[in-house]
């Protein structure tokens, strides 16, 4: 799997987390990815095992039921079952807008390069794609606007803001 960082466009720094079934053992060390079920259930054990614990959530999950684990874990991976499915990006935004999620979100599943733009503007700061060439794809994608009229969680500044010299504070770069 190759990972990409969609605000520096490299992956070289990110941390890579072993996604864990629900029954499978657990290992002494590395970053795991467990689901929100696993979580609950083994929440003592896997926090105390002193190695970062992701969080793997389908792109339906509410972020209400993701809050009070959000100071427990340093990764959200959003699974995107398929290209079409939307719930994903509302998701992210929701977990940095409502409930003030500053960590890593990470996309995973089907994606495709004309989602980069929209992700990072939702909130997702990498991907997790299987295929080398769609890594490309997601860099030139991201290169394409350097500015934008609307809004979002990510840390660039508006056309309208840039014009009157006004920023707000969102999520760093």
């Amino acid at each position: 799997m190759e990972r990409l960082d969609l605000r520096k466009l490299t992956g070289a720094h990110l941390k890579p987390y072993r996604q864990m079934d629900d029954d499978a053992p657990m290992p002494e060390e590395g970053a795991v990815l467990v689901s929100l079920e696993r979580l609950k259930a083994e929440s003592e054990t896997l926090l105390a095992r002193n190695h970062p614990v992701g969080l793997l959530v389908p792109g339906q999950a509410k972020a209400a039921d993701l809050a009070p684990w959000l100071d427990k874990v340093t990764l959200i991976a959003i699974r995107f079952e398929k290209f079409s499915d939307g719930r994903g990006f509302s998701l992210a935004h929701r977990l940095r807008d409502e409930q003030g999620f500053g960590g890593e979100i990470r996309a995973i599943g089907h994606l495709i390069a004309d989602h980069a733009e929209f992700l990072l503007r939702s909130g997702v700061t990498s991907v997790e794609l299987g295929d080398p060439l769609a890594v490309d794809h997601f860099i030139k994608r991201l290169k394409l606007y350097s500015l934008w009229y609307q809004d979002t969680l990510d840390a660039r500044p508006t056309i309208l803001e840039l014009r009157h010299g006004r920023t707000r504070k969102r999520l760093a770069s």
